[in-house]
């Protein structure tokens, strides 16, 4: 049995296990469950003669090694929290994540200090400014939340919320230099975009390459959930994969060799990273992306589930929460595979030639966007109840003009940081972009309409999945089959 069978089924089957306990919340049921179907294969295998499924029976065992590693890390994330809820104290803490700022008010992470332990969520007034690195002592109440919210918030081991209480700055700078200094190179750089270009055109540019939303309203925030937009100003792999293929689909109609389109790919992924502060997101975001890129240029569809399996166990390893919690990293995920698998298999199922350009490259951004958006729409009924009824036109529209437009916004942040002259009229290159993007967005929200489901089920989208499997399995593998 080849080695990749081996590495791929033994990763898989762990995160399995991790998946099983974070659903059913007990080791001994989420155990139960992986020996059962450990032992039918192994009874299958030793019925029918076949071998491979014994050994898939064996590596099905690595499933209980996965629920018990989720356990212990359960208990341990609980012990790290020492916390007085509902009732009025007075605490200091430090700033451990750069506050993030909207229309009339802002949040960040604090690490509480002796006697108390563990991190929490502070939401205050907008002003004063507050910084990563921050020592702060507060008065005020800690609540502990509830339902999915603290479940959402425990997988980045936050465990209560403070909300408007009264605080005195003790402290500056008492964070990580490099943090600090990413942070500062961040924010100057929104800034000198909101200094050469107007309000709105400067909001959405910020979003788009740094993820940055405190400027936008309720009303621009409605447009983009309407139009399907929402993922070009998150900082999550769902983005970054749109975005690199946007960006070497561009790069390839001009004609330039693929090698180097990967190695130049590659350099604006990792600049994004140190761009954005280097976040745990945008960390995650990037290696997503650099998957793609590696897909693309490999151009073997077999050897990239291991790799996608490996970086999906590396980072359950670090922390097996964002599983189940982390609708982000699930976006990420499917959205990659809906791209690296199901694109080629409805373009060969469609008989639509790959290696022909496209004006504008219409066609790479229709199926790319189509294939993102199959892959996730379960996920998007069941955590958000619809999804855009306009997303595919609107982002096939949209998608050929997003990389001018981040590249451009970017060096007019740089222009407009060293000469405010110079970055005003450097504005005047993405000014024309950055409008036609926003009356796309505009112009599809007024006709577009969210496609809901008040009552999600996850049996039929266990079928939708098996479906698209069966789907892949017969067009995107048989034709890969026929080119060996």
């Amino acid at each position: 049995m080849p080695r990749p069978f081996w590495f791929f089924y033994l990763l898989l089957f762990f995160i399995f296990g991790i998946g099983l306990n974070s659903y059913f919340k007990n080791f001994f049921i989420s155990a139960a469950i992986s020996l059962l179907f450990s032992l039918i294969l192994f009874l299958f295998g030793y019925l029918s003669e076949n071998s491979r499924f014994q050994l898939l029976a064996f590596l099905l065992l690595a499933s209980v090694l996965g629920a018990g590693y989720y356990q212990i890390y359960k208990q341990q994330t609980l012990k790290e929290a020492n916390l007085i809820f509902d009732k009025e104290i007075i605490f200091e803490a430090k700033v451990v994540s750069d506050p993030e700022a909207h229309l009339n008010s802002q949040e960040m992470v604090l690490d509480l200090k002796n006697p108390y332990q563990g991190k929490i969520l502070l939401k205050t007034a907008k002003l004063p400014n507050y910084f990563y690195g921050d020592i702060l002592r507060i008065a005020g109440v800690i609540k502990k939340p509830v339902d999915r919210y603290a479940e959402y918030l425990s997988k980045d081991r936050i465990f209560g919320i403070v909300t408007f209480s009264k605080i005195e700055i003790l402290k500056r700078n008492q964070g990580s230099f490099l943090k600090s200094s990413l942070f500062k190179i961040k924010r100057a750089l929104e800034g000198s975009l909101k200094k050469s270009l107007k309000f709105d055109q400067a909001a959405f540019l910020n979003g788009l390459i740094f993820g940055d939303r405190s400027e936008f309203s309720k009303a621009f925030e409605k447009k983009l959930s309407l139009t399907g937009t929402t993922h070009l100003v998150a900082l999550s792999g769902y983005n970054i994969s749109i975005i690199i293929l946007a960006i070497s689909s561009a790069l390839g109609y001009l004609g330039i060799r693929r090698r180097f389109i990967f190695w130049l790919t590659v350099f604006c992924i990792l600049a994004f990273v140190l761009m954005t502060g280097a976040q745990a997101s945008v960390v995650r975001a990037a290696v997503m992306g650099l998957l793609l890129v590696l897909a693309g240029y490999t151009g073997r569809i077999y050897s990239f589930r291991n790799a996608i399996v490996f970086a999906a166990f590396l980072m359950i390893l670090f922390n097996p929460l964002t599983l189940r919690y982390d609708v982000g990293f699930q976006l990420s995920f499917l959205s990659l595979l809906g791209i690296v698998y199901l694109k080629p298999a409805l373009m060969k199922f469609l008989k639509i030639n790959e290696e022909k350009t496209s004006l504008f490259n219409w066609r790479e951004n229709i199926f790319n966007t189509l294939g993102a958006q199959l892959a996730v729409a379960p996920l998007l009924l069941a955590n958000f109840g619809n999804f855009s009824s306009v997303a595919l036109f609107t982002n096939v529209l949209i998608l050929s003009t997003i990389p001018w437009a981040m590249l451009l916004g970017f060096l007019i942040s740089v222009f407009g940081f060293v000469s405010y002259l110079v970055g005003i009229v450097s504005g005047w290159f993405v000014y024309p972009l950055v409008s036609f993007q926003l009356g796309i967005i505009d112009f599809f929200a007024q006709i577009g309409f969210p496609l809901a489901v008040k009552n999600f089920s996850w049996p039929i989208a266990l079928v939708y999945y098996v479906l698209l499997i069966i789907f892949i399995k017969i067009y995107a593998f048989r034709f890969v089959r026929r080119q060996k």
